[in-house]
């Protein structure tokens, strides 16, 4: 299994540090590749194992922010760390849906050069904490 199917153990680290129980489902995204990968736990935690074994469920193409990384508040920027999602934005529009400022703009992206010019382009769901 490669390391991008298995979970990063830093992630059971955190989690077992801040105390935040495991979820059914984990959602990792890997900001150097563009790429998440969503978990599902196979199994519950032992007291050999404190963090329970997941397997790769599904692996996606997203896109972080345009403004860079970071986790300074109110900077647009792709934070990093632990997160617990709270709201899915999206739900239910078509890939491709172009969104600005989370409100749907009226028409879909189909790859057009300069579409993107009108509005922040999401191809997928924004997620937020």
């Amino acid at each position: 299994m490669s390391l991008a199917q298995r979970i990063p153990p830093a992630l059971g680290l955190t989690c077992h540090r801040v105390g935040v129980p495991p979820s059914k489902f984990a959602f990792v995204v890997n900001i150097a590749r563009q790429t998440s990968f969503l978990f599902e736990r196979r199994s519950p935690a032992t007291n050999a194992a404190r963090f329970p074994d997941y397997a790769l469920f599904q692996k996606y193409p997203c896109s972080t922010s345009r403004f860079g990384i970071g986790e300074a508040a109110g900077s647009n920027m792709t934070p990093r760390g632990l997160h617990r999602i709270a709201e899915k934005h999206g739900g239910g529009w078509p890939s491709g849906a172009v969104f600005e400022e989370r409100v749907f703009q009226g028409y879909t992206w189909r790859g057009q050069p300069g579409a993107a010019l009108k509005g922040a382009v999401f191809k997928g769901r924004v997620f937020g904490a």
